[in-house]
């Protein structure tokens, strides 16, 4: 009989073992979203989630937007990005993701519409307001063949109002977009490199649509002003960048002037934001 026992307790003992070299043991846990970025969007467009223990590769982890698996674009412990599944419904979508600790708390994401694919330069937004930005961007010199549109945010005050953004492969910055709807139509209200609180203030866009400048964004005031001139769709290679002024008041605005072979010199007004530099003003002569 006493060695039934020790049998027992021993089998027992194995069997404890090997439940816990599962995934999920062993003192992992589960992952948790803080935040995306942004909150809505069209389906197609891109995602990032924000949060802790994703885990540094993806490995056997995945995401879920509206129940449906989403293509994982870039992978880090606190910071994945994904592609928006098409087919999604327009509405609040839940996001969740699961690793080997386990599946995270689940984060509202809203579907604004259907990516499409007909329309100029790629997808995330539909055709007819595709068109109405690539006019836009003709209209002040800038190419848009190539370029990628996608929603970045709705205002939740007032759903007629959002920001959109256009990225070309090989470009170091998207060109942004504020758009108001007016009866059936969306319009573009301003756009540019990069958008402030001012510009948003004086378009009269609601305040909740100002984000700030996203991760990635180029901090150096040379690398803002390449940026500004290649969504001029200017060949920024060789330009020569130098300091004009700084505000003796204030050394968060401050003046630069750009160099180009091929024009007459370009001033540009940098204002620092949030911690990063964005250009208020540019031209000939400011």
């Amino acid at each position: 009989m006493p060695g039934r026992v020790l049998l027992a307790a021993v089998l027992c003992a194995a069997l404890l073992l090997g439940i816990c070299s599962l995934p999920g043991c062993a003192g992992k846990e589960a992952p948790t979203i803080s935040s995306l970025d942004p909150e809505s969007g069209a389906a197609g467009s891109k995602l990032k989630i924000i949060g802790q223990r994703f885990g540094a590769t993806p490995s056997d982890s995945k995401v879920r937007i509206g129940g449906r698996v989403a293509e994982s674009l870039s992978w880090s412990d606190t910071e994945v990005t994904a592609a928006v599944p098409s087919g999604l419904a327009s509405g609040a979508q839940a996001v969740d993701l699961t690793t080997a600790g386990g599946s995270s708390n689940e984060v509202d994401f809203t579907v604004t519409g259907t990516a499409e694919s007909n329309g100029p330069g790629g997808s995330g937004e539909t055709p007819a307001i595709v068109n109405t930005m690539s006019a836009y961007m003709s209209r002040k010199g800038v190419d848009p063949t190539g370029y990628s549109f996608s929603v970045t945010k709705v205002s939740s005050t007032d759903p007629n109002w959002k920001t959109d953004q256009a990225e070309k492969l090989g470009l170091a910055g998207p060109y942004y977009f504020i758009l108001r709807k007016s009866g059936a139509n969306w319009t573009v209200v301003t756009a540019g490199s990069a958008l402030t609180p001012q510009q948003m203030k004086a378009a009269g866009a609601p305040a909740d649509l100002w984000q700030s400048v996203p991760t990635g964004y180029p901090k150096n005031q040379t690398d803002v002003i390449r940026v500004a001139l290649l969504s001029m769709g200017v060949d920024a290679t060789s330009v020569t960048v130098e300091p004009v002024d700084a505000s003796a008041s204030d050394p968060e605005w401050q003046l630069f002037v750009a160099h180009l072979q091929s024009m007459q010199p370009t001033y540009f007004v940098l204002h620092l934001v949030n911690g990063q530099w964005v250009v208020a003003n540019s031209g000939g002569d400011v």
